[in-house]
């Protein structure tokens, strides 16, 4: 079915559904303006948040003559995860955001997200929301990541040592 069939609403209600929550401290999820979650489970007084965002580019990044959508997706959020651990975070939280043209189906779409769902079930993530948009020169795939890691502790780049 082509994402023009099911429009723009249509399809977050297809990827709310895909990644339920079932997560107490998420107050508001995919669907509004912002996600909304409870200062209690951000544990602000013992922890400090770690925020990384990348962006994938097709032509630049990938090229699907030679990878999946599948592969897209889960390449996508592991370039976000990897930068958590190199600061000795824990991921908790993403958000997508995509820019498509109307030529890519939901079936592929879903495969992309189907790629970072497995990347997620592996490391506990919840996708708590993103945004969506037209991309006529081909598709983006923007993850944002937050993370947690003990007040502090956070692993800097400035901190490495010969």
């Amino acid at each position: 079915m082509k994402l023009s069939q099911v429009g723009e609403l249509g399809f977050i209600k297809h990827i709310r559904r895909r990644f339920a929550q079932g997560d107490q401290s998420l107050l508001m999820g995919i669907g509004d303006d912002a996600a909304v979650l409870s200062s209690a489970s951000c544990r602000l007084d013992s922890k400090d948040l770690l925020l990384t965002t990348d962006v994938l580019v097709e032509g630049v990044d990938f090229d699907f003559r030679t990878c999946t959508f599948h592969q897209v997706g889960f390449k996508a959020l592991a370039a976000n995860l990897s930068d958590i651990a190199a600061m000795g975070g824990v991921p908790r939280y993403f958000l997508v955001t995509l820019g498509f043209s109307g030529k890519l189906t939901v079936a592929q779409l879903d495969q992309l997200y189907e790629g970072m769902a497995d990347l997620a079930h592996e490391y506990k993530l919840k996708l708590i929301g993103g945004d969506i948009s037209a991309a006529p020169g081909g598709l983006f795939v923007c993850i944002t990541v937050v993370g947690e890691i003990e007040k502090g502790q956070a692993i800097v780049r400035s901190g490495a040592k010969v």
